[in-house]
């Protein structure tokens, strides 16, 4: 998989950029999970491997394993053995309300306006 901004969106580029904070695993989690939930990451699309991963993240092989473990205890990730294997994002996981209302609530008014905005010229769009 490559992870270079030509190589995939920026965005995406993104998500596999090194760490450098405290709580690595709790923070690889958290970037595929916030992935997941925006949609960058999409149901049944395969992960790098424990080793691209680790090196994508600028984290230990460990750290890597250990985040993919939680991710798939969690349900946001299967994995399969075998030579069509590898760790690929569940197919049945969907943003939660929970969150969705979380971050709704960090916006201020004049970024939900933008939204609204946003959206209106795209229904207009489609429309025309």
């Amino acid at each position: 998989m490559v992870l270079s901004p030509t190589g995939a969106s920026r965005s995406l580029a993104a998500v596999f950029t090194p760490i450098k904070s405290r709580g690595l695993v709790d923070e690889v989690c958290g970037r595929i999970e916030q992935a997941v939930e925006t949609g960058l990451l999409t149901s049944g699309q395969r992960l790098p491997n424990e080793t691209e991963l680790a090196a994508a993240l600028g984290v230990s092989a460990v750290t890597a394993r250990e985040a993919l473990s939680q991710l798939r205890a969690s349900g946001i990730i299967r994995t399969a053995r075998g030579r069509s294997g590898g760790s690929f994002i569940a197919d049945d996981v969907l943003p939660s309300r929970e969150r969705a209302l979380a971050q709704l609530h960090e916006l201020s008014r004049l970024q939900i306006r933008d939204l609204a905005l946003h959206y209106q010229a795209i229904a207009a769009a489609c429309a025309g």
